[in-house]
């Protein structure tokens, strides 16, 4: 387990000596940039390359856009609590490397694949590369000051949005000189030169005073634990689950959408141009998200930004333009980024710190199972019309802004609780 005091990771590295956290946050923003923006390509242009590569006929691919999508969590669901395990007992340096040369294999896969059974298949590999950036997350909020860990937590949450929009914005430019399929195996060289650059430049977080449980199932007791015995923790996780629902069904469909609404010969470009807005938007909102918590509450935030994000959601069925869709995603833009450095932001400080690494990497728990079961309604539902899907993203979003009523009542009983002790917040 991780020391008692955050910083002592900070003081000692993994080498013996410090590795300053502003170094690290630059160093993970670089390789995860590369690891978004190629899980970007292949959200973005999966209907493309079912419809251009793969020769699917055009009433199919929304619904198997809602399969692939969920593909990988059927792998990722049952292995991200071991992830968390994995690197918190043996190598959060590892975890992190795993997932980069992982995925790089899986886009070997997708560019030779010649057929929708191994395309299936790549796009399963993808899934054991899930929950890398959870245990990022948590050794930087090992490392960084308390009174810094908003900032660096805004500024590497800020790599999200601009890799998955920026990202197929230069996918489409590769698409456009080489192809589909050389855009997958440039995605798979990116990758292993990520883990390469981790390789010689992260040291492994120190282990001083770290608690070995006596195994994995003891380990995992007390990480689950932690968040049933704490309010605060537990419904941050059910706002994962629902926001990242709400997530799960916008992020395949839209490129849908473009694809419907958009009759021209640039598809490729054009679905590029539109995430593109989205993402610069999100990453330019994304550092200032953690004032905005900071002065109004994380819960307040929270359901200002989920009601933002369900407002978004139930307007897309209604945008028969791709001028429509853009002004649309740029009005998503500032409530996204909210949600992701707000849930990983609270959870750091509600989280005891000697447990704080365990709860962070079993985040990705409930986000995976969303993940999961949201894309797969959304094929269902495709198939009655698009517009649906985007209805029940926007159910999901409103029911986002009702939980964030019992967090707001879980962090007043822990202030109250803190107070009558006389101690200081965790």
């Amino acid at each position: 387990m991780p020391p008692s005091d955050p910083l002592a990771l900070e003081r000692h590295g993994g080498a013996g000596s410090p590795q300053d956290w502003r170094f690290l946050v630059a160093l993970f923003c670089f390789a995860s940039f590369i690891d978004i923006a190629a899980w970007g390509h292949l959200q973005a242009f999966t209907p493309l390359f079912l419809a251009q590569e793969l020769r699917m006929d055009a009433a199919s691919i929304p619904v198997w856009t809602g399969i692939l999508a969920a593909l990988p969590l059927a792998l990722a669901v049952p292995l991200s609590p071991l992830w968390g395990v994995i690197a918190d007992r043996h190598s959060m340096k590892l975890v992190i490397m795993r997932s980069l040369c992982l995925e790089s294999v899986a886009y070997v896969g997708a560019a030779v694949s010649n057929s929708l059974e191994a395309f299936v298949v790549a796009r399963l590999l993808v899934g054991l590369a899930f929950g890398n950036n959870a245990v990022i997350m948590a050794v930087i909020s090992l490392v960084t000051p308390e009174r810094r860990l908003g900032t660096a937590v805004g500024l590497y949450a800020t790599i999200f949005p601009i890799g998955l929009s920026v990202g197929p914005l230069l996918g489409s430019g590769l698409i456009s000189l080489f192809g589909l399929r050389w855009m997958f195996a440039i995605d798979a060289a990116l990758c292993v030169s990520a883990a390469i650059v981790l390789a010689i430049f992260l040291r492994e977080p120190s282990r001083v005073g770290r608690r070995r449980a006596s195994g994995w199932r003891d380990h995992l007791g007390n990480v689950f634990g932690i968040v049933l015995r704490h309010p605060a923790v537990r419904w941050n996780f059910a706002l994962w689950f629902l926001i990242s629902g709400g997530v799960a069904l916008l992020d395949p469909y839209l490129p849908v959408l473009v694809g419907t609404v958009y009759q021209g010969p640039a598809l490729a470009a054009t679905i590029g141009v539109v995430l593109a807005v989205f993402g610069v938007a999100s990453g330019l909102a994304t550092p200032f998200t953690p004032r905005l918590a900071d002065r109004i509450g994380a819960a307040r935030a929270l359901a200002l930004a989920a009601a933002g994000l369900a407002v978004v959601a139930l307007a897309l069925p209604f945008a028969t333009t791709v001028p429509l869709v853009a002004v649309l995603l740029l009005l998503r833009a500032a409530p996204q980024a909210t949600t992701v450095t707000t849930l990983f932001t609270h959870l750091a400080r509600h989280t005891p710190a000697e447990h704080r690494a365990g709860v962070m990497a079993l985040s990705p728990l409930p986000r995976n199972l969303a993940m999961f079961l949201a894309p797969l309604a959304g094929s269902a539902l495709s198939s009655v019309s698009l517009g649906a899907v985007f209805i029940l993203a926007g159910l999901l979003f409103l029911l986002s802004v009702a939980a964030t009523l019992p967090l707001q009542r879980a962090e007043r009983q822990r202030l109250l609780g803190v107070a009558g002790s006389g101690t200081l917040p965790v």
